[in-house]
């Protein structure tokens, strides 16, 4: 099956200015400053299958957003490609690729539901707007039958679509965003943190509702989120992301049965599990290292991990396996090939 999204080595580093290693100034013989780069993305690979749903993990600062942000063509990448239906659309300049017809082909429903809608702006004028604008609908009546369809697909009371934002719930702003995200029937829907404002029993209602979506349109989502119950639940493959690297991937339920990265094993012992002592919750007590010009050498994790090694720190990991990717040298799902230092530690943990 041919890919609806596929990336090649994405990476994209912000410059963060200047480090001058000498004490000397340049006219006087001294080195010139070396320049500073913070590495949000760092050559992340994937594919999306139409109709599937990826979900990507990953504590704050993981390039989540980043990744997202270049995906939806709003920053340029540094380097390497993004294939959208088999166009290379990571080629188009952000400032141009809202008068590409691709722009209506991709949407994002955002994690904050009160600031991503218009205060000025009905429920009815948000679903409208895209529709109008990339849509070309202009007709009052289509545009008014197209609304009000929408509306019943994210089961959104007409009567509300005359309300603006501070007179709707956060439920009844997230379906609003949810219908302008649809609008323009996109192939591939974009789901930053939807849920992570609203209560746990609306929460519940509002992932059905996403998940009939898909099914009924056949959408392809790309699911950011902290909350991995709700990605194990709406999400068929798993990405897991560490300053900027993708450390884990693969199918969801393998993941979560045996993890084979130390920082997804860390992950899952944080979920709450009704009955389990919190003594089970594998705690990073070391400081993360720093995104800013990282050795090309070392493992991003090497600070927080329990099965360092020296190898570690001389040989970065790549992405090694079939289906269930891992990128580590000591992957903890074969902890049978691992080295006995490290497997002693396991024991013990």
């Amino acid at each position: 099956m041919t890919a609806l999204l596929k990336v090649e080595n994405l990476t994209k580093h912000f410059p963060v200015g200047l480090h001058n290693t000498s004490k000397r100034p340049t006219w006087l013989g001294g080195a010139a400053p070396t320049p500073l780069f913070l590495h949000a993305v760092d050559d992340v690979s994937f594919e999306l299958e139409q109709g599937a749903s990826l979900g990507i993990v990953g504590e704050s600062g993981c390039g989540k957003s980043t990744l997202v942000r270049l995906i939806t063509r709003l920053i340029d990448p540094s380097s390497g490609h993004i294939l959208f239906q088999n166009r290379h659309i990571g080629d188009i300049p952000a400032r141009i690729f809202a008068r590409t017809p691709e722009r209506a082909l991709i949407q994002q429903v955002f994690q904050d539901p009160t600031d991503s809608l218009n205060p000025r702006f009905t429920a009815f004028d948000s679903i409208a707007d895209p529709l109008k604008r990339l849509g070309g609908i202009r007709n009052s009546v289509t545009l008014k039958k197209r609304v009000e369809d929408i509306a019943e697909k994210v089961s959104l009371p007409l009567p509300l679509l005359s309300r603006y934002p501070h007179q709707l719930s956060g439920g009844q702003k997230l379906r609003v965003g949810i219908g302008r995200g649809i609008a323009l029937n996109p192939p591939l829907l974009i789901l930053d943190e939807p849920t992570s404002a609203l209560d746990v029993s609306v929460q519940a209602v509002i992932l059905r509702l996403l998940e009939k979506l898909r099914k009924e349109l056949g959408l392809s989502y790309l699911f950011v989120s902290h909350d991995l119950n709700v990605v194990r639940m709406m999400c068929s493959n798993l990405m897991v992301m560490y300053l900027g690297k993708v450390v884990e991937s693969g199918p969801v339920e393998p993941i979560f049965q045996r993890p084979g990265h130390p920082y997804t094993q860390a992950l899952l012992s944080a979920i709450p599990e009704f009955g389990e002592p919190a003594g089970n919750v594998i705690r990073l007590a070391e400081e993360p290292q720093s995104p800013i010009n990282p050795s090309p050498h070392c493992c991003r994790f090497f600070s927080r991990c329990r099965y360092k090694q020296d190898l570690c720190q001389q040989v970065m990991p790549h992405l090694m396996g079939q289906e269930h990717l891992t990128a580590c040298h000591y992957r903890l799902d074969a902890m049978t090939t691992v080295h006995p230092l490290a497997a002693e530690k396991h024991d013990l943990a």
